[in-house]
């Protein structure tokens, strides 16, 4: 969906997500990896209804992280957390 949109909660069916109790996806706050560790999110599926800001950010992460899944190499190696309250 698009910023501000609601996340859909059939999107990860059979998938054993962790999610808050709004409705989001509890992810790790350097690599953006969900509970299903080949699963990454960002923006409003991880924040709800934020800032574009913050949900480019949190995309930039995500595919850093996903790209470094993909090549086999560590996920937060030379990375720092980074809080988006």
């Amino acid at each position: 969906p698009a910023i501000s949109q609601d996340v859909d909660p059939t999107a990860g069916s059979g998938l054993d997500f962790t999610m808050t109790r709004w409705g989001t996806y509890v992810v790790d706050e350097v690599t953006m990896q969900t509970s299903v560790d080949w699963v990454f999110a960002a923006g409003d599926a991880v924040l709800g209804p934020q800032t574009v800001a913050k949900a480019v950010f949190q995309a930039k992460e995500a595919a850093e992280s996903i790209h470094r899944f993909l090549e086999g190499k560590g996920l937060k190696e030379g990375r720092q957390s980074f809080s988006l309250e």
